[in-house]
């Protein structure tokens, strides 16, 4: 009640109503969050299965099939909050970004001292896909109130504008001044993989595992790879058997399970689980290049 905006508090708020069987206070609860864009497959997976209980499999289904989507969209700020927030954003649900730039630059000048407000102007500015604006904007906000919400969207118009270092720098920092937090935790496990540094993606994303659980198929495929690189192929099967079982239908989940196969040389299974993640992703090329391979090893 008094932080209605606060994704962790309402995602925790959402699970738990579920999980003491309320599926129509979990949904009222959820909603919100699983219809953002970017949405994780956790919130999805709850409110999916909310539903699935509820007898509505129509929106069961819709819902469960983004859980097991492998990419998300743009972060978006939720619906609630002041005034002059939901100003904003119903001028940008109507289309009418200029004008929310307009109100929230005049806010912001209004009110110099007040993060929110500079917030508010990165969160427009990015609506209009202007990432030069947004930065600027962000950066203003996060030397106000260098929270969670203000570094995260600082770090993703940074890599939006290219400036790929500075937002790694960023990154260190709020990791540095709140080593606990699990959304910062998760880019510095991404950008680990990313740089193939396997020791340090795979101290991370433990790290993640022991906090959140076995019930991310994402964390664990991605601990599976990071394993796989360290010479240890068989903990990598076990996770990449982990994920799948809750992923099915995830075709990145599918892939990497079958190129676990692989590497631990069952060309069999792995080919058929590639076959999979191609017929679900067929735009997807990495796919269809290490089904190719294997196909061609004898």
């Amino acid at each position: 009640a008094a932080q209605p905006d606060n994704v962790k508090v309402r995602r925790l708020y959402g699970s738990a109503l579920w999980q003491s069987g309320d599926d129509r206070g979990a949904v009222l609860i959820l909603t919100p969050l699983a219809d953002r864009g970017d949405a994780d497959s956790y919130t999805l997976s709850v409110i999916g299965r909310a539903h699935e209980r509820m007898g509505d499999r129509v929106r069961a289904a819709a819902y469960l099939d983004r859980a097991a989507a492998p990419r998300r969209g743009p972060s978006t700020p939720l619906t609630g909050g002041s005034g002059a927030a939901r100003e904003i954003r119903a001028q940008l649900s109507a289309g009418r970004s200029g004008a929310a730039v307009a109100t929230a630059q005049s806010l912001q000048r209004a009110n110099p001292g007040a993060p929110a407000f500079a917030l508010m102007t990165g969160d427009a500015f990015s609506a209009q896909g202007n990432w030069q604006g947004a930065t600027e904007a962000y950066r203003r906000a996060a030397n106000l109130d260098f929270r969670e919400a203000v570094a995260l969207r600082l770090i993703g118009a940074l890599r939006r504008v290219g400036a790929g270092e500075e937002a790694g720098a960023v990154l260190d920092l709020y990791r540095a001044q709140n080593p606990q937090n699990v959304a910062a935790t998760r880019l510095a496990a991404d950008r680990a993989l990313a740089s193939r540094q396997w020791s340090k993606a795979a101290a991370l994303l433990e790290v993640l595992r022991q906090r959140l659980g076995n019930r991310d198929a994402v964390l664990l495929s991605n601990l599976g790879w990071a394993k796989l690189n360290l010479g240890q192929s068989e903990q990598a099967a076990k996770l990449g058997r982990a994920a799948y079982a809750l992923a099915p239908h995830n075709p990145a989940i599918v892939a990497s399970f079958g190129w676990f196969f692989a590497k631990a040389g069952d060309r069999g299974r792995a080919i058929a689980h590639l076959e999979k993640a191609v017929a679900l992703a067929p735009a997807e090329p990495n796919y269809a290049a290490k089904l190719a391979e294997l196909r061609r090893q004898r």
